[in-house]
C-alpha cells in the first residue's frame, strides 16, 4: 500500500532541495535535483513508523459493524460487533497510535488490517 503525504520542497541559492512535511514528523530530505529529494523523501516515508489517529479508528470501527460496549479500565473502552459477536479492546487516549497496536486491535476484532488501512 502507499500513501499520499503533502511535503515543502524549496530551492536554496546553494542549488540544493530541502524537503519536509507537516504530515509526517521526522520526514527531512535533501538532495541536489527536485527527483533526488523527492526519491530521498520517498525512502525516509517508506522507514518512517507509521502512526493511526484513535478518533478516526472509532469511526471506522462503526463502519465495520462495532458498537461501542462499555468504558474498560482506565483510558481502554470495550467495542462490540454484535454480527459476529467479537469484542475488542481499545485505547481511547488521544492523539496517535502504532501501527503494531491497530493491527493486533484489528486482529483480535476479527478484520484484515490491510483491508482496513486501506479505508
Amino acid at each position: 500500500m502507499e500513501l499520499a503525504i503533502r511535503i515543502q520542497i524549496k530551492e536554496l541559492p546553494e542549488g540544493v532541495f530541502p524537503a519536509s512535511s507537516d504530515e509526517l514528523s521526522g520526514l527531512v530530505a535533501q538532495g541536489r535535483s527536485l527527483a533526488e529529494t523527492l526519491e530521498i523523501a520517498r525512502d525516509v516515508e517508506r522507514s518512517a513508523p507509521r502512526v493511526f489517529d484513535t478518533g478516526r479508528l472509532f469511526a471506522d470501527f462503526r463502519v465495520h459493524g462495532f458498537e461501542f460496549g462499555r468504558q474498560a479500565a482506565g483510558s481502554h473502552e470495550i467495542w462490540f460487533d454484535p454480527t459476529t459477536n467479537r469484542y475488542t479492546t481499545v485505547p481511547s487516549h488521544s492523539g496517535a497510535m502504532p501501527e503494531g497496536t491497530l493491527r493486533a486491535i484489528l486482529k483480535q476484532a476479527g478484520i484484515d488490517p490491510d483491508s482496513f488501512l486501506q479505508f
